[in-house]
Parts: C-alpha cells; sequence; structure tokens
C-alpha cells in the first residue's frame, strides 16, 4: 500500500513540476532556468516545513510518506537533497554535508556531460 500512496503522490509532484516550470517559461523567457530554480526551491521550503512538522505533529505513516517521498519526491528530488544536508548539519557532520554537496554536484553534472557525450558519439552511428 505504501508504494501506491509513493506512486500517486510521485505522479502529483510530477505534473506540479511539468505545469510550474512551463509556467515560469511563459512567464519569464530565456536561458536560465528559472522554473527548474523554483521548483527546487519551492520543493527544499516544503520538505523542511514538513519535516519539522511531523516531528511535533502526529500523522499516519501513509501521509508522510505520500507527502515526502510522493509528490516533493516527483515535484523535486532536490527536497530531499537539501533535507538530508540539513540533517548531516544538524547532526553535526558539516564535513560529510560538504562532500555530499560538492560530490553530488561536481559528479552530477560531470556525468550528464559524459552521458551526452557518449549518447552523442553513439547516435551518429545508429
Amino acid at each position: 500500500m505504501q508504494l501506491l500512496w509513493i506512486g500517486i503522490g510521485g505522479a502529483l509532484g510530477s505534473i506540479l513540476r511539468f505545469l510550474l516550470q512551463s509556467r515560469m517559461r511563459a512567464e519569464f523567457p530565456g536561458n536560465f532556468p528559472l522554473g527548474t530554480l523554483g521548483v527546487n526551491l519551492i520543493g527544499s521550503l516544503l520538505i523542511g516545513f514538513l519535516a519539522g512538522w511531523f516531528l511535533n505533529v502526529a500523522a499516519p505513516g501513509h501521509l508522510k510518506v505520500f507527502l515526502m517521498v510522493g509528490i516533493l519526491g516527483g515535484f523535486t528530488t532536490f527536497s530531499s537533497f537539501a533535507l538530508e544536508n540539513l540533517t548531516l548539519i544538524q547532526g553535526g557532520h558539516l564535513k560529510a554535508s560538504l562532500v555530499y554537496l560538492l560530490v553530488s554536484n561536481t559528479l552530477g553534472i560531470g556525468l550528464a556531460f559524459g552521458g551526452f557525450v557518449v549518447a552523442r558519439a553513439i547516435s551518429r552511428f545508429v
């Protein structure tokens, strides 16, 4: 049942992300990815709020999973990344947080570039 809640929430979050990004692109045309930035910032705010809220307010487990893993996971995984970093910092693991931040961004962008280059090279032969 938990996977169903995650799946439904993920679908809703993905639709919300698409709608917000499309709206931002229409309102603010240009090269800067304002839609993605907006989604990431909103998602980070919401996951932080929910994490704090659920520490003090009793809620069914399926609601937490639906909102935090499902909707926000579909909306943006950056929100999970932000919460994990916050948790590391709050736990006194600043060095681990910085490593996670740098490795995720540096390797993530590097691997995206590498995947792009490989796909472009392979597609020339197909």
